[in-house]
């Protein structure tokens, strides 16, 4: 069937690399798709591993594809994704689609929005950066793409908004 065979294709692609490359989805778990997963937080981790690894779309995509397991990878096959979606970014599109709440995007913008800096002993104002920064890659995953110059303009807002307070 068309399925197996590419999936085949992507067994091979990951096969044919060398030693190095092969052995690193060690660290990465697989997607099952229960509902107690978050898709997010875990293509987030398979874009991590494979900005380290040098990894283009297309071996995002192979490793994506062979780290679905259970219902996922049923879902995989049922929506035929290996032959309907040919780049990594309609793979993650479709699970995003699939496996997120609808409400997910508000839900993370109003989140980003009253991001402030907690203070003085309660957090570095790198660590808020970095929270921050964090819910900003969220919504960019989900979508809604943020000016860097409105994460900066937001960033000073959040510190100033605690220095106001204190």
């Amino acid at each position: 069937s068309g399925v197996m065979m590419s999936f085949m294709k992507a067994m091979r692609t990951l096969v044919d690399r060398p030693q190095r490359s092969r052995l690193q989805l060690d660290g990465l778990t697989k997607f099952s798709g229960t509902g107690k997963e978050d898709v997010i937080e875990w293509l987030l981790k398979l874009e991590r591993h494979a900005r380290v690894l040098h990894w283009g779309d297309d071996d995002k995509r192979s490793a994506l594809l062979l780290l679905l397991d259970g219902s996922a990878y049923q879902w995989s096959v049922g929506r035929q994704i290996e032959d309907q979606y040919p780049t990594y970014q309609e793979v993650r599109k479709a699970m995003y689609e699939e496996y997120t709440d609808p409400n997910i995007v508000s839900r993370t913008f109003e989140e980003y929005r009253r991001c402030r800096w907690a203070g003085h002993g309660k957090e570095t104002p790198h660590q808020y950066g970095h929270r921050l920064m964090a819910l900003s890659t969220r919504l960019e995953l989900l979508g809604y793409k943020l000016l860097p110059m409105q994460q900066v303009i937001d960033f000073i807002t959040g510190l100033r908004n605690q220095e106001l307070e204190d």
